[in-house]
């Protein structure tokens, strides 16, 4: 198996500086968790990183180092280094809290650009999930 591709190419520090700029706009100060839709959405403090796999029309799967910005038992939301249309069908390999990976499938629901090549991305999940497996009792 290939090494996933890190399109992003930006330090963790670059990363939590963005996130900060983000949070700064969009949520109310001293809160960790934001609201969309009737899923409460847990910030992710520490980075997390994770597998997206993707598969273009006309190829085989590719794997992409995404980091994890926001989850609920619903979806995720994470950076990426490119532009993913939505409802492109996708696979996360997401890392519990016992170090150990597991997959769950969804598609994408919102790409917008943050800034130069990096675009937020969300993912709603085929199937629901506990997100206490992702980060724990924060959720």
């Amino acid at each position: 198996m290939e090494s996933p591709i890190d399109s992003l190419r930006i330090s963790p520090r670059e990363c939590d500086d963005i996130l900060r700029s983000i949070r700064q706009i969009m949520l109310p100060k001293d809160s960790g968790q934001c609201q969309r839709g009737e899923h409460d959405r847990i910030e992710i403090e520490n980075e997390v990183i994770a597998v997206l796999k993707t598969r273009p029309p006309e190829g085989r799967p590719i794997q992409f180092q995404v980091r994890c910005r926001n989850i609920s038992n619903t979806g995720i939301g994470f950076f990426h280094g490119q532009f993913i249309h939505e409802k492109t069908p996708c696979e996360l390999i997401l890392i519990n809290t016992q170090h150990e990976g597991f997959a769950v499938h969804g598609h994408v629901v919102r790409c917008r650009l943050i800034e130069k090549h990096i675009h937020e991305i969300g993912i709603a999940f085929t199937q629901p999930i506990d997100s206490r497996r992702v980060v724990g009792n924060a959720a």
